[in-house]
């Protein structure tokens, strides 16, 4: 995933650490460079996604593999946060591998492209 330069971000993303890709009202975070997940029985991998808000407004995800076939499903809370400022998002994808993570908000699209491990992280 290219990051960009913690300079150009704004002050109140900044403000949440360098590691942010995005434009205008949508930005997301770029570490982990790698998600690692436990399987689960069906062999899904579920990874949280951190999003910044800097509009209100109600965030819409898709996800889709890059590397083959695949299914995904990315869903943000539509209660219990803030109207603006961060946001995790709950991205469910059916096997390890490269995927492209799609958020929408009013008119600011921006994509993430990440690595989802079978692998649980180390302790």
């Amino acid at each position: 995933m290219t990051t960009k330069a913690s300079h150009r971000l704004p002050k109140d993303v900044r403000a949440y650490g360098p590691d942010w890709l995005g434009r205008g009202d949508l930005y997301v975070a770029t570490q982990p460079p790698i998600y690692r997940a436990e399987p689960a029985a069906d062999g899904s991998l579920a990874i949280k996604v951190a999003w910044f808000r800097r509009v209100p407004g109600r965030l819409s995800l898709s996800a889709q593999r890059l590397d083959g076939a695949g299914r995904a499903e990315a869903t943000a809370p539509a209660d219990g946060y803030p109207d603006t400022g961060p946001l995790p998002s709950n991205v469910t994808v059916s096997a390890p591998g490269c995927w492209k993570v799609t958020g929408h908000l009013a008119s600011t699209t921006v994509d993430a492209v990440i690595r989802v491990s079978g692998q649980p992280a180390s302790p």
